[in-house]
């Protein structure tokens, strides 16, 4: 059986998201195994892609995203009351 496409409103925070896609921008910057210029392109998208989400969220500007929510790998770990 397919499975619903319907987004849950508890899981599936713009605002969230929004904070995961910033994180991940400047994580973009950060990978040296990439040239300049793709590591600005995927920076320019992560960014893009985060302010589309803040938009959808309709909040303000969110506080500036910390590097310490990053686990080894690149992956996100959301703090405990964002999630």
């Amino acid at each position: 059986m397919a499975k619903s496409a319907q987004l849950d409103i508890f899981d599936d925070d713009p605002g969230r998201e929004a904070r995961a896609w910033r994180i991940q921008a400047e994580e973009a910057l950060r990978a040296f195994q990439f040239p300049d210029a793709v590591r600005l392109d995927r920076h320019a998208y992560y960014v893009a892609r985060a302010e589309e989400l803040e938009k959808r969220a309709g909040r303000p500007d969110p506080a500036p995203p910390t590097l310490s929510t990053v686990r080894p790998g690149g992956c996100i770990q959301l703090p405990k009351d964002e999630r």
